[in-house]
């Protein structure tokens, strides 16, 4: 009997370490969870706070410029004007060395012509970030570590083959609820400047980088309620031309390039269809 007392004390204290293990590993996935649950608290916090494009939102128009911070590259200008009235009902034109558009929607129907078939993502990260900057669809998801200087991180791993890289994501706000800054693949963008307009916190300052050593710094100019003008949103009846390629339209199916265009003035296309009636467009 002496002889099982050892074993049996050895037992005892394996069940008590596995006990252990147990219940750490469960204080860890209710720390994950909780870490989890404020990141989508955040996040919606932020968009409630600074989406000027939300259904019900308050018509306005702005005006955004940009440039590249170091002035070397002449490219990575941009001057962006929208008229907003509502979810179905805006219109958009942007001016660019690279690019250049004019787009209008009116109900179900929606127009665009643009100086060439590729949207450069920097442009529309600034289209985009500019009025609606949350991308909480894209994030809900993630699985995040939460801080308590109010950033959400986490990894992304990648693999092709036997090769695996990982990509680090953060998502941080400010003390107020609006965005500090956003990096996860492929946006990347720091909002700066929040002043109020109708009811929300919208960042007179944004920045992106396009590639290599640029930075691009826009800043809004112009944040006013909309004047009532139907002639802005009216689309002419004209040939039917294929849509402009948008960067981020890839990352969810390839545009169509099967249609061409059977005529337009040099160097620009034009596009008029319909969309759903329930369709929301920034």
């Amino acid at each position: 009997m002496p002889v099982l007392q050892p074993l049996a004390t050895f037992t005892a204290m394996s069940i008590s370490f596995l006990c252990f293990l147990a219940i750490a590993a469960s204080g860890t996935c209710r720390n994950a969870m909780a870490s989890t649950a404020e990141f989508q608290d955040a996040l919606a916090k932020a968009a409630r706070t600074s989406t000027l494009t939300a259904p019900g939102a308050r018509p306005f128009h702005l005006k955004l410029s940009a440039a590249d911070t170091g002035g070397n590259s002449s490219e990575f200008k941009a001057e962006l004007e929208l008229w907003w009235a509502a979810p179905d009902k805006w219109r958009r034109e942007l001016k660019s060395p690279v690019f250049t558009q004019t787009a209008v929607q009116d109900g179900t129907r929606y127009s665009e012509t643009n100086s060439s078939d590729y949207l450069p993502f920097w442009l529309h990260e600034l289209i985009q970030e500019s009025v609606d900057p949350i991308p909480e669809a894209q994030l809900k998801d993630v699985d995040v570590d939460w801080s308590k200087s109010g950033c959400g991180k986490w990894e992304t791993e990648y693999s092709k083959d036997a090769e695996k890289i990982s990509g680090y994501n953060s998502v941080c706000f400010n003390s107020n609820g609006t965005a500090r800054e956003i990096f996860t693949q492929p946006l990347g963008v720091v909002f700066a400047d929040y002043k109020s307009f109708s009811g929300k916190e919208v960042a007179r300052s944004l920045t992106v980088w396009p590639g290599g050593r640029s930075e691009v710094k826009a800043k809004v100019t112009l944040l006013e309620p909309l004047k009532p003008d139907d002639l802005l949103f009216s689309i002419p009846l004209t040939t039917v031309f294929h849509r402009a390629c948008d960067f981020s339209l890839f990352l969810k199916a390839p545009c169509n390039r099967t249609q061409k265009p059977t005529a337009s003035p040099p160097g620009r296309s034009s596009t008029i269809f319909p969309l759903p009636a329930s369709s929301v467009s920034t």
